[in-house]
């Protein structure tokens, strides 16, 4: 999503890209992992296009509204929608009741515990650094074989 100088960007020629961007205009949600700043902290997003909002889940405290008002931005920029338009969704970020990491390296692993608990709505799991380990071997596993 982003140029070598930070910026959002899509490669228009890549015909992938172009098909995406095709399938997302009539798509109600869309579910990701957003990187704040380079390579810093990941954090699980929904973006809700019938509700017009940006909903980000939390393990810490990088997210900032301004990063959402950006992600919008680019999302309007790849769906052609009127950048006008998203500017004014507001931007949610959820840290009440979501899991809280507690090390500095696990954003990624949190994030994929948020998106796999929305997915088969299921409450979030109760997370201790044991626990944390058997949680990157199932999403590991998951990866592998994404049957789930």
């Amino acid at each position: 999503l982003r140029d070598s100088e930070g910026k959002y960007a899509w490669n228009e020629s890549n015909d992938s890209t172009c098909a995406w961007r095709n399938n997302m205009s009539n798509a109600n949600e869309l579910h990701g992992v957003y990187n704040v700043g380079p390579n810093v902290h990941w954090v699980y997003f929904i973006i809700d296009m019938t509700k017009e909002r940006l909903t980000f889940f939390e393990s810490s405290n990088f997210v900032t509204e301004a990063e959402g008002k950006a992600l919008l931005a680019a999302l309007a920029s790849a769906l052609s929608i009127p950048a006008c338009i998203v500017k004014q969704w507001p931007v949610y970020i959820v840290k009440k009741g979501v899991l809280e990491q507690f090390d500095s390296k696990s954003c990624g692993v949190y994030a994929c515990i948020f998106a796999y608990a929305y997915k088969h709505s299921r409450k979030l799991p109760h997370i201790t650094p044991a626990k944390l380990r058997d949680w990157r071997a199932f999403i590991a596993r998951t990866i592998q074989d994404p049957a789930d």
